[in-house]
Protein backbone atom coordinates (compact mmCIF):
# COMPACT_ATOMS: atom_id res chain seq x y z
CA UNK A 1 0.00 0.00 0.00
CA UNK A 2 1.40 3.39 -0.96
CA UNK A 3 1.93 6.01 1.77
CA UNK A 4 -0.94 8.47 2.09
CA UNK A 5 1.45 11.40 1.82
CA UNK A 6 2.84 10.67 -1.62
CA UNK A 7 2.44 8.70 -4.83
CA UNK A 8 5.67 7.29 -6.21
CA UNK A 9 6.12 7.42 -9.99
CA UNK A 10 8.91 6.67 -12.41
CA UNK A 11 9.95 9.02 -15.18
CA UNK A 12 8.43 7.76 -18.42
CA UNK A 13 11.68 8.09 -20.38
CA UNK A 14 13.88 6.72 -17.61
CA UNK A 15 15.01 10.15 -16.44
CA UNK A 16 13.78 12.77 -14.01
CA UNK A 17 11.69 15.72 -15.20
CA UNK A 18 13.34 19.12 -14.97
CA UNK A 19 13.96 20.48 -11.47
CA UNK A 20 11.04 22.90 -11.80
CA UNK A 21 8.61 20.18 -12.92
CA UNK A 22 9.86 17.78 -10.25
CA UNK A 23 9.27 20.53 -7.68
CA UNK A 24 5.74 21.11 -8.97
CA UNK A 25 4.97 17.40 -8.77
CA UNK A 26 6.33 17.24 -5.22
CA UNK A 27 3.94 20.02 -4.19
CA UNK A 28 1.11 17.92 -5.60
CA UNK A 29 2.18 14.88 -3.57
CA UNK A 30 4.25 12.94 -6.11
CA UNK A 31 7.76 11.55 -5.79
CA UNK A 32 9.44 10.85 -9.12
CA UNK A 33 12.23 8.29 -9.51
CA UNK A 34 14.36 7.35 -12.49
CA UNK A 35 14.50 3.75 -13.66
CA UNK A 36 18.04 3.52 -12.23
CA UNK A 37 17.17 4.77 -8.74
CA UNK A 38 16.55 2.42 -5.80
CA UNK A 39 15.22 -0.52 -7.78
CA UNK A 40 13.06 -1.85 -4.92
CA UNK A 41 11.21 1.44 -4.45
CA UNK A 42 11.06 2.09 -8.18
CA UNK A 43 9.30 -1.19 -8.86
CA UNK A 44 6.78 -0.35 -6.11
CA UNK A 45 5.93 2.81 -8.03
CA UNK A 46 2.29 3.40 -8.89
CA UNK A 47 3.23 3.97 -12.52
CA UNK A 48 4.83 6.47 -14.84
CA UNK A 49 4.72 10.24 -15.28
CA UNK A 50 5.00 11.92 -18.67
CA UNK A 51 5.89 15.63 -18.72
CA UNK A 52 7.33 16.28 -22.18
CA UNK A 53 6.12 14.03 -24.97
CA UNK A 54 7.56 14.41 -28.45
CA UNK A 55 8.04 10.86 -29.71
CA UNK A 56 5.14 8.40 -29.89
CA UNK A 57 7.52 5.46 -29.51
CA UNK A 58 9.16 6.82 -26.36
CA UNK A 59 6.94 4.90 -23.99
CA UNK A 60 6.71 1.55 -25.79
CA UNK A 61 9.38 -0.21 -23.77
CA UNK A 62 8.13 1.11 -20.45
CA UNK A 63 4.46 0.30 -21.00
CA UNK A 64 4.74 -3.26 -22.29
CA UNK A 65 4.20 -6.06 -19.81
CA UNK A 66 2.92 -3.87 -16.97
CA UNK A 67 -0.64 -5.22 -16.83
CA UNK A 68 -2.25 -7.34 -14.11
CA UNK A 69 -4.36 -6.62 -11.05
CA UNK A 70 -5.10 -2.99 -10.26
CA UNK A 71 -4.38 -0.73 -13.24
CA UNK A 72 -1.08 1.12 -13.17
CA UNK A 73 -1.14 4.90 -13.42
CA UNK A 74 0.15 6.83 -16.41
CA UNK A 75 0.11 10.47 -15.36
CA UNK A 76 0.26 12.97 -18.23
CA UNK A 77 1.28 16.23 -16.57
CA UNK A 78 1.80 19.88 -17.48
CA UNK A 79 1.48 22.13 -20.52
CA UNK A 80 4.19 20.59 -22.72
CA UNK A 81 2.02 17.70 -23.88
CA UNK A 82 0.45 17.86 -27.37
CA UNK A 83 -3.33 17.96 -27.49
CA UNK A 84 -4.86 14.49 -27.65
CA UNK A 85 -1.81 12.63 -26.34
CA UNK A 86 -3.52 11.41 -23.15
CA UNK A 87 -6.55 10.03 -25.01
CA UNK A 88 -4.30 8.39 -27.61
CA UNK A 89 -2.31 6.67 -24.87
CA UNK A 90 -5.51 5.50 -23.16
CA UNK A 91 -6.70 3.93 -26.42
CA UNK A 92 -3.34 2.28 -27.09
CA UNK A 93 -2.78 0.96 -23.56
CA UNK A 94 -6.22 0.10 -22.10
CA UNK A 95 -4.67 -1.85 -19.22
CA UNK A 96 -3.28 1.43 -17.84
CA UNK A 97 -5.31 4.23 -16.30
CA UNK A 98 -4.28 7.44 -18.04
CA UNK A 99 -4.89 10.61 -16.05
CA UNK A 100 -4.34 14.12 -17.42
CA UNK A 101 -3.22 16.66 -14.80
CA UNK A 102 -2.58 20.39 -15.06
CA UNK A 103 -1.80 22.76 -12.18
CA UNK A 104 -2.62 26.47 -12.43
CA UNK A 105 -0.02 29.13 -11.67
CA UNK A 106 -1.63 30.06 -8.34
CA UNK A 107 -0.63 26.61 -6.96
CA UNK A 108 -4.09 26.29 -5.47
CA UNK A 109 -6.17 24.78 -8.27
CA UNK A 110 -5.70 21.90 -10.68
CA UNK A 111 -7.48 20.14 -13.54
CA UNK A 112 -7.82 16.34 -13.50
CA UNK A 113 -8.95 14.44 -16.56
CA UNK A 114 -9.76 10.75 -16.86
CA UNK A 115 -12.40 8.06 -17.14
CA UNK A 116 -15.49 8.49 -14.97
CA UNK A 117 -15.17 6.17 -11.99
CA UNK A 118 -11.43 5.67 -12.52
CA UNK A 119 -9.61 4.34 -9.45
CA UNK A 120 -6.65 6.67 -9.85
CA UNK A 121 -8.79 9.63 -10.79
CA UNK A 122 -10.62 9.45 -7.45
CA UNK A 123 -7.41 8.69 -5.56
CA UNK A 124 -5.54 11.65 -7.06
CA UNK A 125 -8.44 14.00 -6.39
CA UNK A 126 -8.21 13.10 -2.70
CA UNK A 127 -4.42 13.41 -2.76
CA UNK A 128 -4.60 16.92 -4.24
CA UNK A 129 -7.08 17.92 -1.55
CA UNK A 130 -4.67 16.72 1.16
CA UNK A 131 -1.99 18.95 -0.34
CA UNK A 132 -4.24 22.02 -0.40
CA UNK A 133 -5.34 21.91 -4.06
CA UNK A 134 -8.89 22.26 -5.31
CA UNK A 135 -9.31 20.00 -8.31
CA UNK A 136 -11.80 20.19 -11.14
CA UNK A 137 -12.44 16.66 -12.46
CA UNK A 138 -13.46 16.21 -16.08
CA UNK A 139 -12.44 14.34 -19.24
CA UNK A 140 -8.88 14.23 -20.59
CA UNK A 141 -9.76 16.02 -23.82
CA UNK A 142 -11.35 18.87 -21.88
CA UNK A 143 -8.22 19.36 -19.78
CA UNK A 144 -6.22 19.41 -23.02
CA UNK A 145 -8.51 22.04 -24.52
CA UNK A 146 -8.38 24.22 -21.39
CA UNK A 147 -4.56 24.04 -21.39
CA UNK A 148 -4.49 25.02 -25.06
CA UNK A 149 -6.88 27.96 -24.65
CA UNK A 150 -5.41 29.39 -21.43
CA UNK A 151 -2.32 31.10 -22.94
CA UNK A 152 -4.41 32.39 -25.84
CA UNK A 153 -6.81 34.07 -23.43
CA UNK A 154 -4.01 35.51 -21.27
CA UNK A 155 -2.27 36.92 -24.34
CA UNK A 156 -5.56 38.49 -25.52
CA UNK A 157 -6.14 39.97 -22.05
CA UNK A 158 -2.67 41.51 -22.04
CA UNK A 159 -3.20 43.03 -25.48
CA UNK A 160 -6.40 44.66 -24.21
CA UNK A 161 -4.62 46.24 -21.25
CA UNK A 162 -1.73 47.42 -23.41
CA UNK A 163 -4.21 49.23 -25.65
CA UNK A 164 -5.99 50.57 -22.60
CA UNK A 165 -2.63 51.83 -21.30
CA UNK A 166 -2.05 53.78 -24.51
CA UNK A 167 -5.42 55.47 -24.00
CA UNK A 168 -4.51 56.20 -20.36
CA UNK A 169 -1.31 57.88 -21.55
CA UNK A 170 -3.40 60.21 -23.72
CA UNK A 171 -6.02 60.96 -21.07
CA UNK A 172 -3.59 61.38 -18.19
CA UNK A 173 -5.08 58.45 -16.29
CA UNK A 174 -2.87 55.99 -14.45
CA UNK A 175 -3.25 52.61 -16.12
CA UNK A 176 -2.22 50.65 -13.03
CA UNK A 177 -5.04 52.31 -11.07
CA UNK A 178 -7.54 51.76 -13.89
CA UNK A 179 -6.45 48.12 -14.17
CA UNK A 180 -6.93 47.61 -10.44
CA UNK A 181 -10.33 49.29 -10.64
CA UNK A 182 -11.41 46.95 -13.44
CA UNK A 183 -10.00 44.04 -11.45
CA UNK A 184 -12.51 44.72 -8.69
CA UNK A 185 -14.85 42.78 -10.96
CA UNK A 186 -13.94 39.16 -10.22
CA UNK A 187 -14.59 38.22 -13.83
CA UNK A 188 -11.47 40.22 -14.75
CA UNK A 189 -9.04 39.87 -11.84
CA UNK A 190 -6.08 42.00 -10.87
CA UNK A 191 -3.20 40.53 -12.86
CA UNK A 192 -2.83 41.36 -16.55
CA UNK A 193 0.84 41.21 -17.60
CA UNK A 194 1.45 37.75 -19.10
CA UNK A 195 5.14 36.93 -18.75
CA UNK A 196 4.93 33.57 -20.58
CA UNK A 197 3.62 35.11 -23.78
CA UNK A 198 5.04 33.65 -27.00
CA UNK A 199 5.03 36.93 -28.94
CA UNK A 200 6.52 40.05 -27.42
CA UNK A 201 5.81 42.43 -30.32
CA UNK A 202 3.56 44.93 -28.45
CA UNK A 203 6.00 45.16 -25.54
CA UNK A 204 8.97 45.54 -27.92
CA UNK A 205 7.17 48.39 -29.68
CA UNK A 206 6.48 50.15 -26.38
CA UNK A 207 10.13 49.85 -25.28
CA UNK A 208 11.28 51.05 -28.71
CA UNK A 209 9.09 54.18 -28.58
CA UNK A 210 10.32 55.05 -25.11
CA UNK A 211 13.96 54.47 -26.03
CA UNK A 212 13.63 56.89 -28.92
CA UNK A 213 12.04 59.51 -26.68
CA UNK A 214 14.73 59.32 -24.05
CA UNK A 215 17.61 59.28 -26.54
CA UNK A 216 16.28 62.54 -27.93
CA UNK A 217 16.54 64.09 -24.47
CA UNK A 218 19.59 62.46 -22.91
CA UNK A 219 22.94 61.03 -23.92
CA UNK A 220 22.81 57.28 -23.34
CA UNK A 221 26.18 55.63 -23.73
CA UNK A 222 25.66 52.57 -21.54
CA UNK A 223 22.39 50.67 -21.21
CA UNK A 224 21.56 47.70 -18.95
CA UNK A 225 18.86 45.23 -19.98
CA UNK A 226 17.23 43.24 -17.19
CA UNK A 227 15.30 40.05 -17.87
CA UNK A 228 15.35 36.65 -19.50
CA UNK A 229 17.67 36.24 -22.47
CA UNK A 230 14.82 34.48 -24.29
CA UNK A 231 12.83 37.74 -24.04
CA UNK A 232 15.66 39.98 -25.30
CA UNK A 233 16.61 37.55 -28.06
CA UNK A 234 13.94 38.96 -30.38
CA UNK A 235 14.36 42.63 -29.54
CA UNK A 236 15.26 44.74 -32.64
CA UNK A 237 19.04 45.08 -32.69
CA UNK A 238 19.08 48.43 -34.44
CA UNK A 239 17.41 50.13 -31.46
CA UNK A 240 20.52 49.54 -29.34
CA UNK A 241 23.15 50.61 -31.84
CA UNK A 242 25.73 53.07 -30.62
CA UNK A 243 25.36 52.06 -26.98
CA UNK A 244 27.34 49.71 -24.80
CA UNK A 245 24.75 47.07 -23.95
CA UNK A 246 24.80 44.93 -20.83
CA UNK A 247 22.48 42.07 -19.93
CA UNK A 248 21.54 40.73 -16.51
CA UNK A 249 19.37 37.62 -16.81
CA UNK A 250 18.63 36.15 -13.36
CA UNK A 251 17.39 32.59 -13.26
CA UNK A 252 18.22 31.82 -16.89
CA UNK A 253 21.54 30.69 -18.30
CA UNK A 254 22.89 32.77 -21.19
CA UNK A 255 24.78 30.80 -23.82
CA UNK A 256 28.09 31.98 -25.26
CA UNK A 257 26.49 31.83 -28.71
CA UNK A 258 23.79 34.30 -27.65
CA UNK A 259 26.34 36.67 -26.14
CA UNK A 260 28.62 36.60 -29.19
CA UNK A 261 25.77 37.11 -31.67
CA UNK A 262 24.45 40.07 -29.75
CA UNK A 263 27.84 41.47 -28.77
CA UNK A 264 26.44 42.19 -25.32
CA UNK A 265 28.30 41.91 -22.03
CA UNK A 266 26.49 39.38 -19.81
CA UNK A 267 26.62 39.78 -16.03
CA UNK A 268 25.70 37.44 -13.18
CA UNK A 269 25.53 40.23 -10.58
CA UNK A 270 22.99 43.03 -10.87
CA UNK A 271 25.11 45.61 -9.06
CA UNK A 272 27.99 45.10 -11.48
CA UNK A 273 25.62 45.16 -14.44
CA UNK A 274 24.21 48.53 -13.34
CA UNK A 275 27.49 50.18 -12.32
CA UNK A 276 27.90 53.47 -14.28
CA UNK A 277 24.94 52.61 -16.49
CA UNK A 278 22.92 55.48 -17.98
CA UNK A 279 19.65 53.61 -18.39
CA UNK A 280 18.02 50.45 -17.01
CA UNK A 281 15.41 48.70 -19.15
CA UNK A 282 13.38 45.99 -17.40
CA UNK A 283 11.98 43.45 -19.86
CA UNK A 284 10.84 40.64 -17.56
CA UNK A 285 10.27 40.62 -13.81
CA UNK A 286 11.68 38.11 -11.33
CA UNK A 287 11.99 37.63 -7.56
CA UNK A 288 15.36 39.42 -7.54
CA UNK A 289 14.10 42.78 -8.77
CA UNK A 290 10.87 42.52 -6.79
CA UNK A 291 12.89 42.51 -3.55
CA UNK A 292 15.09 45.53 -4.38
CA UNK A 293 14.15 49.05 -3.35
CA UNK A 294 14.39 51.72 -6.03
CA UNK A 295 17.05 53.87 -4.29
CA UNK A 296 19.28 50.81 -3.94
CA UNK A 297 18.69 49.83 -7.57
CA UNK A 298 19.99 53.13 -8.99
CA UNK A 299 22.78 53.65 -6.46
CA UNK A 300 25.63 52.84 -8.84
CA UNK A 301 24.10 54.27 -12.03
CA UNK A 302 25.32 57.40 -13.79
CA UNK A 303 21.73 58.60 -14.30
CA UNK A 304 18.54 57.58 -12.43
CA UNK A 305 16.71 56.47 -15.57
CA UNK A 306 14.50 53.36 -15.55
CA UNK A 307 12.28 52.07 -18.34
CA UNK A 308 10.06 49.30 -16.96
CA UNK A 309 7.86 47.08 -19.14
CA UNK A 310 6.71 45.05 -16.12
CA UNK A 311 5.44 47.70 -13.70
CA UNK A 312 7.70 46.48 -10.90
CA UNK A 313 7.56 49.66 -8.80
CA UNK A 314 4.93 52.19 -7.74
CA UNK A 315 5.21 55.43 -9.69
CA UNK A 316 4.76 57.40 -6.46
CA UNK A 317 7.89 55.77 -4.99
CA UNK A 318 9.92 56.74 -8.07
CA UNK A 319 8.67 60.32 -7.90
CA UNK A 320 9.49 60.62 -4.19
CA UNK A 321 13.03 59.37 -4.87
CA UNK A 322 13.44 61.74 -7.86
CA UNK A 323 13.99 58.81 -10.19
CA UNK A 324 13.03 59.21 -13.84
CA UNK A 325 10.82 56.15 -14.10
CA UNK A 326 8.57 55.22 -17.01
CA UNK A 327 6.29 52.20 -17.08
CA UNK A 328 3.40 51.10 -19.28
CA UNK A 329 0.38 53.37 -19.06
CA UNK A 330 1.85 55.78 -16.48
CA UNK A 331 2.46 58.96 -18.46
CA UNK A 332 4.42 61.05 -15.98
CA UNK A 333 6.16 62.99 -18.78
CA UNK A 334 9.51 62.01 -17.26
CA UNK A 335 11.31 62.43 -20.57
CA UNK A 336 10.33 66.11 -20.59
CA UNK A 337 12.06 66.95 -17.34
CA UNK A 338 14.76 69.62 -17.61
CA UNK A 339 17.19 67.54 -15.62
CA UNK A 340 17.59 65.24 -18.64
Amino acid sequence: MLPQSKTILRGANGTMPSDSLAGELAELGFQVLTARENSGEAWDAAGLVLTDYSDGELLTGNLSGEAGGEPRLLLVYGNRIPNGTADALAATYPEWEVVRLFCFADKERALLGGEEGGIWLRRLSRQLARHGFVSFVTRRCEVDEAVRQLPLYLAWKERFFLRMSEQCDKSGSRSQVVARALGMDKRIGQSWLYTDRKRHGPVYRWITRQLRHIREKAEIQRITLWGRASFWEGFPRGELQGMETRLFSPGEAVTDDFSSRRAWAVYDNWRTALAHSDLLVIGTADPVIQEIRLPELIQGMNQPLILDACSCFPVTEAESCQILYRTIGENTNVWEWNRL
